[in-house]
């Protein structure tokens, strides 16, 4: 059964980096926005979620959490260029598997995928 995989990023760049890594082993859903994000998630089981912190609009914790009430339970990464803007309280209340800070070591955060996944 193939894993999917929902990024969230505002960052061009970074959304084509990692589908272009990511769509060979992967099905990828790629949102510019959380509320995007969250009117377009169907309701095909998610495995993973990557999600940068500060997008327009609500920020990716907050659609981690929205996710989780609605009974999310699959594995999430948090992306931040701006880390102490990050409360460590709410990454462990909202069940962050890993926190990335930008620029993203594409190594490590390929390792962390597979090791979620696997």
């Amino acid at each position: 059964m193939e894993r999917k995989i929902v990024i969230i990023e505002d960052d061009r760049t970074i959304q084509k980096t990692l589908s272009l890594i990511l769509k060979d082993k992967y099905k990828i859903a790629v949102y510019s926005t959380g509320e995007e994000a969250l009117e377009e998630i169907d309701n095909d089981p998610i495995d993973l979620i990557i999600t940068d912190y500060k997008l327009p609009g609500i920020n990716g914790l907050e659609i981690i959490e929205k996710l989780r009430k609605q009974g999310f339970r699959g594995k999430t990464i948090l992306v931040s260029a701006y880390p102490d803007l990050i409360n460590v309280k709410d990454i462990e209340k909202f069940g962050v598997d890993y926190l990335f800070v930008k620029p993203l070591d594409l190594n490590k955060l390929i390792m962390s995928i597979r090791h979620l996944l696997s």
